[in-house]
C-alpha cells in the first residue's frame, strides 16, 4: 500500500482515539464519538 496512505489512515486514526477520550460516547450507545449521524 501507500505509505502515505498509510500515515494518513494511521493519523485519523490516532485523532479518533483522542475524540473517543475527550468526548463523550453517543447516549444509549457504545458508538464512538466520530461516527456520522
Amino acid at each position: 500500500m501507500n505509505p502515505a496512505l498509510l500515515a494518513t489512515l494511521g493519523t485519523l486514526a490516532e485523532t479518533a482515539s483522542l475524540k473517543a477520550d475527550i468526548l463523550p460516547p453517543v447516549s444509549g450507545e457504545n458508538a464512538p464519538a466520530f461516527t456520522l449521524p
